[in-house]
């Protein structure tokens, strides 16, 4: 019960974090995901039982604060969570490596999705080379390099 609830904070502090104070976090002028980053660390860490419920809601409370297609994140983040919850039982969890490379595919695939989606339901996107080359492969490479430093802080957040 205590790790739901500190779950669902962090979720909340996350996703508000990520409208303001998170604009300022960034790196050669690219911004890291951490609520992505997040849920990723959930699929790999947590039970499915624990984790969907989460993932879930994070994509309910992430549709309900963006400018994005109402429903959007819910989907892409459910189904993103169900892949990865079956990826997750053939990895190697306690490798740094494995950690990294996942959390920079997964990134990479849910964002990727994300944009997909968008644009099949909203028709605005950009050059899609451009949006991968600019937007999504540099969040990848980011996630999947603070992701050691990151799941160590959730993981002590969330004992």
């Amino acid at each position: 019960m205590k790790r739901t609830v500190i779950s669902i904070l962090i979720i909340f502090f996350l996703a508000l974090a990520d409208l303001g104070l998170l604009q300022y976090v960034g790196f050669w002028g690219k911004k890291p995901d951490f609520f992505i980053s997040t849920l990723i660390f959930f699929t790999l860490f947590y039970k499915f039982s624990l984790s969907f419920p989460l993932i879930v809601f994070a994509g309910i409370l992430k549709d309900i604060l963006s400018t994005s297609i109402l429903g959007l994140y819910t989907i892409v983040f459910s189904l993103a969570s169900i892949l990865a919850n079956h990826v997750s039982k053939l990895i190697m969890k306690e490798n740094m490596w494995v950690n990294m490379l996942y959390t920079f595919s997964m990134t990479i695939l849910i964002l990727s999705f994300l944009n997909i989606l968008e644009f099949i339901f909203a028709g605005n996107i950009g050059h899609p080379a451009a949006i991968f080359t600019q937007f999504i492969l540099p969040k990848g490479i980011i996630n999947g390099l603070i992701s050691p430093v990151w799941f160590k802080i959730l993981s002590r957040i969330s004992r």
